[in-house]
Formats: C-alpha cells, structure tokens, sequence
C-alpha cells in the first residue's frame, strides 16, 4: 500500500457510548453488524489511480474524498469471494478502526457501495515495506544501505512492538506479523498493516476459512504466511494469544540483523516444517551478520522459542530488550565517532611526523595521545591505531622531548651519585695512602699535609655532591680539587712518577660522570696536573724532583726520604690501587650500560611482538 499522510477528518466510529464519552479507548475491539449502503459514495469518492494493491479478499485504489477533500485509500471487497469472507473483510476494517494508535493506518468510513460490494477508506501512506527494504539491503543497494541503517531499522521494530503491544491489550492478535505488512514512511513513521485475519478475544469468525482455489493469508485453510507463523499457530490455529505475534515479531528481528529470513524453504510446506522443528535463531550464525552483539542473538532465541511459555511475555518485553540494546549502542556509535575521529587527527599527525614536517616532541605527544583514545573509546579500532602507532614508533624523533630529556637527566643521576659514594672510598684511601708515605721517611711534614688537604676536600665536596639534587652543578669544584689533588701527591715522586697514574685515573672516572660539555675542562686539567709541576721544574720555578747521570734517572722526593723497601712497597701497593680504581669505575658504568642495552632489548622485544615484520 503506498500513499501520502492526509489530514484527519470526522469519521464513523463504532466506539462505545462509554468510550466517545470518556474520551478513551474502550477495553476491547467489537466487530460490529453490517455496515449501511453508502448512498453517496460515487459523489464522494472519485477514483484518480489505478490499484495500488490487491490481496485474497479485495483490492486497494487511491480516490479523492471530495467531502473533505483529500486523497485517501480505499479497499473495495472482490465481489466473487464467498459470502463467508464478508464478515472477514468487514471485521478487519472495524478492529482497524478501532485501534486507535500512530501505527495502525486509520480508517475514515466504512459501508457498502451501490453494486453492494463493502469497501472501507483509510489514510493514504506512503513509503516502502520492510520487506522491499530487507531485499535491498540484502543486495547492496547503496541507496537503502545509507537510510536504513541498522538503528533506524531497530528503532521501527520497537515501534512495530508497541504498536503490537497496544492491540494485544485490547484483546487483538494480529496472526500475520511480516515484514510484507510493515511499512516504513519517509518521515519516520511505521505502519503495521493488513489486520484482515487478527483475532479479537474468542471471537469465532477468525477461525480459518477454506476456500478452494485462494492463495495468501486471507483466504487459505492456514491463518498466517510460513515462516512467520508460531508453531502452535500451524498446530491449532485457535491455541494463539499475545505471544504467537512475539514469535512472529522474533522471526522480523532476526531477518533485519541476518537480512535473511529464520526459517529457510522453497515452498510452504518445508518452512512449516523447519518452524515445527525449530532453528538456530541466533543471527550471528548466518553468512552475512558481523559485529553482531550478543544481546541481540539472546533476544532473538528468546523471541521465537517453540514452547509459548519459553518465549519473552508480551511485545513490550521484547520491546524493552531491543530499547535497551539501543540505548547502550547510541553511546557505543557515539564512542566510534569520537574514536574516529581521534583516529584521524592522529593519522595526520603521524603522517606529518613520517615526513618530517614540523616533526616535535608535541606532535609527537597529540599523536601518541589521541591514538590512546581512540584505542580507550573503540577498541575495534585497535587494528588501525597499532598501523599508525608503529609507523610513528619507527620514525626517530630529531630531538628529545624536554620530559623526555629530564626523565633521562634524571635517571643518569643514578649511576653519577653511585660513582660519587665510589668515589669518595677512593680518596679516602688514597688519603690514607698519603699517611702511609710517613712510613717513608718524613722530611718535610707540614708540606706532605698541606698536600694531603685537597684530598681531603675533595672526598668531603663529593660526599655532599652526591646528596645534591643535581650533582652537576658542583662538577666544576670536584674538578679542580680532583687535579689539585693530583698534582700536590706530586710531592712525593715527583710530576712524572705515580702522578700521572693518578691523572689518569681520575681523568677516567670524571669523563664517565660529567656532561659532554665538561670535557674540554677534564683533558686539560689531567694534563695540567702533572705538566704544569712538570714544566715549572724545567723553567726552575721550584726544586728540582729529577736528576739523571750515567744512564740512571734518579728521584728527589721534597717530602718524604725514598728507603728501598718501603719505597718498593708504596708503589707496588699504589698502582695496584689505581688500577683497581681505574677498573671499577669502567665496570661500574659497563655494568649500567649493559642493563640500560637489556633494558632497551626487552621494549624491542614487546614491540617486535605487537609489530611483527612483514
């Protein structure tokens, strides 16, 4: 049935005096007797289209209401049907009529025309049926695909259940729910039409009628389309209520969500039996169902269960399981589109950074974060974000991000204040070394301390630097009383001899704590600390510490006297100290670079797990 919406006008009613009275519907729907013969009715109806639809019992023409002048349909009966579907025909425009909700099309008038043959005109609609809608979308009609998705379509259904729901409160089943009786209008509205075999209460002329040589719903020995129908409907087709419609509406439910019908056949007689059976209603186990929640399957199951008593109770239960489907997934298609669309902004940052252009720890960071909500929103995007985020992963940034940078200042204190407490170990036994050279022989004692003393300092400045917050800014003091140090145990060997051990080593422990631009500064206080007292000799600024004759080079301590075996023993026991030193310093910061590299391994690891190479 196709039409446009028209007004609405005064129409007979065969409402009760308590119902026109009170202003409500009444409890029940009541069939009526037979209707007058309308003795105006070539005057008000004038017909201006040829049929827009016929069935079993009659046909349905577009006319002209010149009383109200309108455009309305009109369904005349067949005049060479059997007498016994007349009160067919004229009950099904009175429970029509009498159903007074937005979903049923309502009917202005009904009587008898001068051939005698009864006819009753209704709001002319317009739209497409859901089965026109379901064959569409089933092949891919772009146009259908983009207006009727599946929500719209689910937003009908718990229309059609309210609709059904209304009728069966009043007593009223409609026994042929399909999708060919629903239509869906252009502006939304839902219309469940046809309600020519509905029955009212017990009412026995809803029984079947066979007619011999008649197809269809309305004519045949089985009330109700195969497929469709509830198994007790095919069984007894008096055992219905409420519920054989939920079955009916089920079979609906399931075809939209698997856009193929529940029951499979290619005659009447196979789908009567495939419903008599039973089939897996679970949509999601057809061909052509993807993402399908689960809920959805669940109320399907529930909905055409083949026991009555195992299905959902009424049309608004089943209503109110699809409502609640679509109310989590309104916020689940908002999700998505905020998803999408942090998945796009990301993708052009990420696009931008593979480029180069403008590549900065802040886009860098936009990127990283919105593919994280978009992740966080829509899981199912995770195949898309993982695309973009390794591409991101695997195009180095050209600078350091500046919390990346002070993480990383951060964490290299570690191991800096490590060499420090090492460190200050170290000159306190060098200290103690100093002491030791007393066992030498002592000339000048007051110089062998003042020599002392920077060592001293210097183990005590490295004690508070490592309890800095940034031990760096004391870098420079720790350099220069590490090479003061130096050059004063001079003093005891002289420039060239134990000293530059001692440069050494402590050159080696300084260029593996300080900052790359501190270097310069480190190379040329090593050297200064023994070139300088090196070079203020041969300029003889100062005592003379060497003297060579016939081959020999012999030493001239200015502080200490240089007896054989406690000498031997001084230097043996210092330059097995100074390498040790030297050697556990190198392991100590080896030791951190081999865990930094493992460390490192393992994100490289994980990583190659979520981005395998192609």
């Amino acid at each position: 049935m196709v039409g446009e919406i028209g007004a609405e006008a005064d129409a007979p009613t065969i409402l009760s005096d308590e119902g026109l009275a009170s202003g409500s519907l009444p409890e029940g729907v009541h069939v009526g007797t037979e209707p007058p013969l309308s003795g105006d009715f070539g005057k008000r109806y004038r017909e201006i289209e040829a049929a827009l639809g016929a069935g079993g019992m009659g046909q349905v023409h577009q006319v002209r209401d010149e009383r109200i002048g309108r455009r309305v349909a009109i369904k005349r009966m067949h005049p060479h049907v059997a007498v016994a579907l007349r009160a067919r025909f004229l009950r099904e425009a009175r429970v029509q009529g009498q159903l007074e909700h937005p979903s049923v099309v309502p009917v202005y008038d009904l009587g008898v025309d001068p051939e005698g043959v009864p006819f009753f005109s209704m709001k002319r609609v317009r739209g497409r049926t859901l089965e026109r809608v379901l064959h569409d979308l089933a092949n891919g009609d772009e146009d259908s695909v983009a207006k009727f998705p599946r929500t719209r379509l689910l937003g009908a259904f718990c229309t059609l259940c309210l609709a059904l729901d209304f009728a069966h409160t009043r007593g009223v089943v409609h026994r042929d729910v399909k999708p060919a009786n629903i239509m869906l209008g252009d502006f939304g509205e839902v219309y469940l039409l046809d309600w020519g075999i509905a029955r009212v209460g017990d009412d026995a002329e809803g029984d079947p009628i066979d007619v011999p040589g008649t197809t269809g719903t309305r004519a045949g020995a089985l009330m109700g389309t195969p497929g469709y129908m509830a198994p007790e409907q095919i069984a007894d087709g008096t055992s219905v209520d409420p519920r054989t419609d939920v079955y009916a509406l089920g079979a609906v439910l399931f075809e939209i969500l698997a856009l193929e019908p529940l029951h499979q056949g290619a005659n009447a007689e196979q789908l009567l039996r495939s419903t008599l059976k039973g089939v897996d209603a679970r949509p999601s186990t057809r061909e052509r169902v993807n993402d399908l929640a689960p809920e959805l399957d669940a109320v399907c199951v529930r909905a055409t269960a083949l026991d009555p008593d195992d299905r959902l109770a009424s049309a608004r239960e089943l209503h109110a399981a699809v409502q609640k489907y679509l109310d989590g997934d309104r916020d689940l298609e908002l999700r998505r589109a905020m998803a999408d669309e942090h998945l796009r902004r990301a993708t052009e940052l990420v696009e931008r950074v593979a480029r180069g252009d403008g590549d900065d720890p802040e886009q860098r960071a936009a990127a990283m974060r919105a593919l994280g909500s978009a992740l966080a929103l829509a899981p199912a995007s995770g195949p898309a974000v993982m695309t973009a985020l390794g591409k991101l992963l695997s195009s180095f940034p050209t600078s350091l991000p500046s919390d990346a940078r002070e993480a990383l200042a951060q964490r290299r204190l570690v191991p800096l204040r490590a060499l420090l407490r090492a460190s200050v170990a170290a000159y306190a036994l060098w200290l103690l070394f100093m002491l030791w050279t007393f066992t030498l022989g002592v000339r000048e004692p007051l110089l062998l301390i003042a020599a002392s003393a920077p060592i001293a300092a210097g183990a005590s400045w490295m004690l508070h630097q490592s309890r800095m917050d940034d031990p760096h800014r004391g870098v420079v003091l720790q350099i220069v009383l590490c090479f003061t140090s130096v050059a004063a145990s001079s003093v005891i060997f002289g420039p060239l001899v134990l000293t530059t051990l001692l440069a050494v080593s402590n050159g080696v422990g300084l260029l593996l704590a300080v900052e790359p631009r501190r270097r310069a500064l480190v190379y040329v206080a090593t050297l200064a600390s023994f070139a300088v007292p090196s070079i203020l000799e041969w300029l003889g600024v100062g005592a003379t510490r060497y003297a060579f004759s016939n081959g020999a080079m012999h030493i001239l301590p200015l502080a200490v006297d240089l007896p054989e075996m406690a000498t031997r023993l001084v230097l043996f026991t210092s330059a097995i100290a100074i390498t040790l030193a030297t050697a556990y310093f190198v392991s100590r910061f080896r030791d951190e670079q081999l865990a930094a590299e493992e460390r490192l391994q393992v994100h490289m690891w994980h990583l190659e797990r979520v981005f395998p190479a192609s």
